[in-house]
Formats: structure tokens, C-alpha cells, sequence
């Protein structure tokens, strides 16, 4: 259990993490305060490569910062190499008293600058299975680091996975944001988008008029709630997200509430971000009954 002093810590970097939304002020922000906290020598924190199998270097404090920035550029950090490594691939935290006499530590980069680590801690940035990265910090001063430490940077390696995905959520209503007032000034047709989760983030009013919902109802919903009345809807949008095709043209068949027969001609597709990342997948359609 966390003493005070802990507590008063962490409780200072939440009040502030959740409302960060781009990743290198989360990065920066973290790893300043972690340093300041423990009063450590030096701390760094690492993304997740999983194709590549490596961890990447997001960010560095401490006396060879800009050492250890430039050589991450020429040599990868292995995943499941190293104390980092370990923690990264069993999504587990660790201490480390002594390195020397730990068999997971890897020397290479403390030979390349010419630091030398002593002690650490090192915590997965994960609130999930998933793991996104690792935070380290190196040398306490003052004296050993302690569990309350490795318990602290455990938890705050929790949220700052949760503030990432946050972030990453918040970017994406952003972009479809611009998306959907593209569409609904456009296009004199029904409009549904939803993000990536599969919520909704617009239902325009030819969407309400045709459908017999409320967009006002509707927004923020799964859409397999909203939709669970429409289910060959539900499907087709699901369908879209999941695809990596590009336009999907169907007519869909609905029974409206008990009352008619409604008839779509629906053109759906998945929107990506610049780095053609899938960030959600819109719908346009009109009625031919």
C-alpha cells in the first residue's frame, strides 16, 4: 500500500494526465515528474515496436540524454532484451537492486554512453494484455528505491496507457469531427459515421427523418445498441469497419418499426488517418421507396 508521500504524488500527476492529449506531452510530462518524485538520476520511456520487435525511444531525462537519443536512432532496443525488455514482454513490473548481479540486464547501451546504471525499476505501460511501453528509472539518489517506488510507477504505467488511448480517441473525434460537417453540409442524404469503437459521432437529420430516430438519442451510443432494430444496418456498418475495401454499395431492406418496408441504397466506406490508420467508417444513403 502506498504511503503519503506516494499518494500525494500520484495524485498530483492524474489531475493532470487525463487532460493531455497529444502523446509527446504525455511522454514529457510523465517522465519529468517520475524523476522529480523519486528523485532518480536519469528516467526514459519506450513505445512498443511489436512488428519490429523493439522498443522505441519516446523520451529521455537525465545526464546522457542526448547521447542516449542519438545512439536509440542506430541501435534498437530489443524487445525481451534487457530489464526493459522483460518487463515489456511478461507486462510486469520489476526492480532491480543491483544490475550487476541481475542476469536480464543488458550493458550495451551503458558501455555506448559511458553511464553507469546501478539500480532501477522499470513499469509496462498497460491497462490491458496490451502492453504500449515501458517506463525506467535509473539511480535513485537519496537512497534505494523502494516498493512503494515500483508500486507508484505501476500504477502511473496503468493510466498513462489509459490517457494514450484517450488521447488517441480524442485525435480521432477531431479528424471525424471534420469528417461530418463535410458530410452533413454536403450531401442532401441520410449520414451515419462512427469512430473506430464503434460509437456514433453522427446521425444527420435525413438519417433521423428516414429511420425514425433521434440523432440527439443516438450520438455517443454503440451503434449495436442504437442499431439492434436494424440489424442488416448494424451488420453493413460493421462489415465496413472490419473491411479494407474501399467503397461498399448495397440496397438494405428495413422493416421500420412495425410500420413499412424501407428500402436504402446505401454507400458505405472506412475513413483512415493521414498515416492511414482506420479511425471509423461512415455511411451515406438515400430511400427508393
Amino acid at each position: 500500500m502506498l504511503g503519503t508521500y506516494h499518494l500525494n504524488v500520484l495524485y498530483d500527476i492524474l489531475k493532470n494526465i487525463h487532460f493531455l492529449y497529444q502523446s509527446d506531452r504525455i511522454y514529457v510530462y510523465l517522465l519529468e515528474n517520475l524523476l522529480k518524485a523519486i528523485d532518480a538520476d536519469a528516467a526514459s520511456l519506450f513505445v512498443c515496436d511489436i512488428q519490429k520487435k523493439t522498443l522505441v525511444l519516446k523520451g529521455c531525462l537525465g545526464p546522457k540524454k542526448g547521447m542516449v537519443e542519438m545512439i536509440s536512432e542506430e541501435v534498437p532496443f530489443a524487445y525481451g532484451k534487457g530489464v526493459c525488455g522483460w518487463a515489456a514482454q511478461f507486462n510486469q513490473p520489476v526492480l532491480v537492486e543491483d544490475v550487476q548481479k541481475d542476469s536480464r540486464f543488458n550493458p550495451q547501451f551503458d558501455t555506448l554512453t559511458g553511464y553507469k546504471t546501478k539500480s532501477m525499476i522499470c513499469a509496462p505501460i498497460s491497462s490491458t494484455e496490451d502492453v504500449l511501453g515501458v517506463i525506467e528509472i535509473l539511480n535513485k539518489k537519496s537512497s534505494a528505491f523502494n516498493k512503494n517506488d515500483l508500486d507508484l510507477l505501476a500504477l502511473i504505467g496503468k493510466q498513462a496507457a489509459i490517457a494514450l488511448e484517450n488521447g488517441r480517441l480524442y485525435l480521432e473525434l477531431v479528424s471525424l469531427k471534420s469528417v461530418n460537417e463535410k458530410f452533413t453540409s454536403t450531401f442532401p442524404t441520410g449520414v451515419i459515421v462512427v469512430n473506430s469503437s464503434s460509437i456514433i459521432t453522427e446521425f444527420n437529420p435525413i438519417a433521423e427523418k428516414s429511420l425514425l430516430l433521434s440523432g440527439k438519442d443516438l450520438i455517443g451510443k454503440k451503434m449495436s445498441e442504437a442499431f439492434n432494430s436494424y440489424p442488416s444496418l448494424l451488420e453493413e456498418l460493421t462489415q465496413t469497419l472490419q473491411s479494407k475495401d474501399g467503397m461498399r454499395t448495397k440496397e438494405l431492406n428495413l422493416e421500420r418499426q412495425g410500420q413499412s418496408l424501407l428500402k436504402l441504397s446505401c454507400h458505405s466506406f472506412s475513413i483512415k488517418d493521414q498515416a492511414q490508420k482506420l479511425i471509423g467508417a461512415a455511411m451515406i444513403f438515400k430511400e427508393l421507396s
